[in-house]
């Protein structure tokens, strides 16, 4: 049988139902669906390019309400050079851009807007948050046409003074252009019911949630969408230490070409 000729339902029920297919011949389909784009499922990080994409696989291997940095993510990853080992930095603005719905100081473009954005994908939990408005979000956007397929996210928080203002109701959100968004996983009021999401809290500042298998699809955006009061009944969205576990995919530059580029400019 060609598996690779099957959907990715078909491969799905013939795997459940049978268990007997071969490990290689599994493969074989999987790479049909995926534009024939080696995945190494066994590495941990950067791999070689067979296709249009450079891939890095940076799984989430740790536990629910382990210290943030204790399992380093695909932003950490892009901070430490994206395979090239150099010394973290946060990858904000070099390699991401962090935009939100309204900071609580408004002035565009001021210092400490510019400062606090950064926290959201920092390794550290950090001092952000938004106007008190309805619907507020934070979003993070990956440069240079990379995509991320995510199997896991992490979202902590920071206590404002003596206030705890930890997300009760949000979702995570993924988008190919920024406009257009696509629900991953809905917590709280988005469950369609009214029961908070109490995993943050200030016994656990950061949490991991896997995001379900048939929302793990490649996007450029990201952003968690606040859709109900926080823990203190105040509409600011106060999160810092955003991370993405699951596929990195970066767009494969010819060398030939990228020095012909560098040598006209």
């Amino acid at each position: 049988m060609r598996l690779g000729l099957l959907s990715v339902k078909e491969l799905n029920t013939i795997v459940r139902a049978d268990g007997l297919v071969e490990p290689d011949s599994l493969m074989d389909a999987l790479l049909y669906h995926t534009d024939n784009l080696a995945v190494d499922l066994t590495a941990a990080k950067f791999h070689p390019r067979v296709g249009r994409f450079e891939h890095a696989l940076i799984p989430w291997d740790g536990e629910p309400g382990a210290p943030y940095a204790t399992c380093p993510g695909i932003f950490h990853y892009l901070g430490s050079g994206a395979g090239k080992r150099r010394a973290y930095a946060n990858p904000c603005p070099s390699e991401v851009l962090v935009f939100s719905s309204g900071m609580h100081d408004d002035r565009p473009g001021h210092e400490s807007n510019l400062h606090s954005l950064g926290a959201f994908v920092a390794n550290e939990l950090g001092s952000l948050f938004t106007s008190d408005a309805e619907e507020s979000w934070i979003a993070v956007s990956l440069k240079g046409g990379r995509q991320i397929i995510p199997t896991h996210y992490t979202l902590g928080y920071h206590e404002i003074g003596n206030d705890l203002f930890a997300p009760r109701h949000w979702e995570l959100q993924g988008s190919p252009d920024g406009m257009k968004w696509s629900s991953l996983i809905r917590h709280g009021k988005s469950q369609g019911k009214n029961k908070p999401d109490t995993s943050l809290n200030e016994d656990c500042r950061a949490w991991t949630w896997p995001v379900p298998y048939n929302n793990q699809k490649p996007f450029g955006h990201f952003r968690i969408l606040q859709t109900g009061p926080t823990s203190n009944h105040r509409h600011l969205l106060s999160c810092s230490g955003f991370e993405l576990y699951g596929r990195l995919l970066t767009p494969h530059v010819d060398p030939s070409k990228a020095s012909a580029a560098e040598a006209e400019a």
